[in-house]
C-alpha cells in the first residue's frame, strides 16, 4: 500500500521500490500466553472466562477508529467486551458506551498479556502504513479484522486469518464480522490460522530479507 501511494503522490518508479513487510517476535507473543496471563487480565478488568473479549491497541483514536469500533460493539446484541489499550482521549468517547463492557486500559508496557486476555484484535484504522500490532496479534494467535486502509491489509486472508472491512466508517460491517468470530469452533479455527500466518514473519526472515536487498544493493 506505502508503494502504491509513493509511486502514485511522488512518481517514482515501482522498479526503485521493494517492499518488505516487518517482523515480530513470535516467542514474545505467543498463544500460550494465554496460560500465563489470560486470567489475570480478565480478572484485573472485572472478565468473566467465559466472556467474548475484542481488543484494540493503539494510540491515536481518532485516525484508528476507535469510534467506529466502539458503535460496531455497541450495536451486537449478544454480549461482547472491548479492551481498548493505548493512549487517547478515552473521555471523548465514554458517552457512546451503553450496554456492552467496553473498557480503557490506557498504555500498556505488558501488552503481550492483553493480546493473551482476548479473543479477537480489530483494528478499524482510517490509514496505516503497516501496523505491528497486526503481526502481534496474528502471532498471540487471534484473529484479526481490520480495513483496507491499513497495509497490514495485504496479509489477511478474509475469513481465513481474519476479515478485511472495506470502510472504516462502516460499524456495522465491523459488527457483522465479529459477529461471525462469535462462533466458537469458526475463531478457533481462524486462531490456529492466523498464528500460522505469523510464522511467516519472523524477526529472522525480516533480517534475511533486508540483509538481501543490501546484498542486492552492494552487486550493483
Amino acid at each position: 500500500m506505502v508503494k502504491r501511494n509513493i509511486v502514485e503522490n511522488y512518481g517514482t518508479s515501482s522498479m526503485d521500490i521493494e517492499v518488505i513487510y516487518n517482523g515480530v517476535d513470535t516467542g514474545k507473543f505467543h498463544p500460550d500466553n494465554r496460560g500465563r496471563y489470560r486470567n489475570e487480565i480478565r480478572r484485573r478488568h472485572g472478565l468473566a472466562d467465559n466472556d467474548f473479549v475484542a481488543l484494540f491497541v493503539g494510540s491515536g483514536f481518532e485516525r484508528k477508529g476507535v469510534e467506529s469500533l466502539i458503535k460496531a460493539v455497541e450495536s451486537i446484541p449478544e454480549p461482547v467486551s472491548l479492551l481498548i489499550a493505548g493512549k487517547g482521549p478515552a473521555a471523548k468517547f465514554r458517552n457512546k458506551i451503553k450496554n456492552q463492557k467496553i473498557i480503557f486500559c490506557g498504555p500498556r508496557k505488558d501488552i503481550m498479556a492483553y493480546y493473551a486476555a482476548a479473543d479477537i484484535f480489530v483494528f478499524p484504522t482510517i490509514y496505516e502504513p503497516f501496523g505491528n500490532v497486526h503481526l502481534e496479534a496474528l502471532a498471540s494467535g487471534l484473529p484479526v479484522i481490520t480495513t483496507r486502509n491499513s497495509g497490514a491489509a495485504e496479509i489477511i486472508k478474509d475469513g481465513v486469518n481474519g476479515f478485511v472491512v472495506s470502510e472504516p466508517e462502516d460499524f456495522r460491517e465491523i459488527a457483522e464480522k465479529i459477529k461471525i468470530l462469535l462462533d466458537r469452533d469458526r475463531l478457533k479455527s481462524m486462531a490456529e490460522n492466523a498464528r500460522r500466518s505469523a510464522e511467516e514473519f519472523t524477526f529472522e526472515k525480516y533480517i534475511g530479507n533486508i540483509s538481501a536487498l543490501y546484498g542486492k544493493i552492494v552487486a550493483k
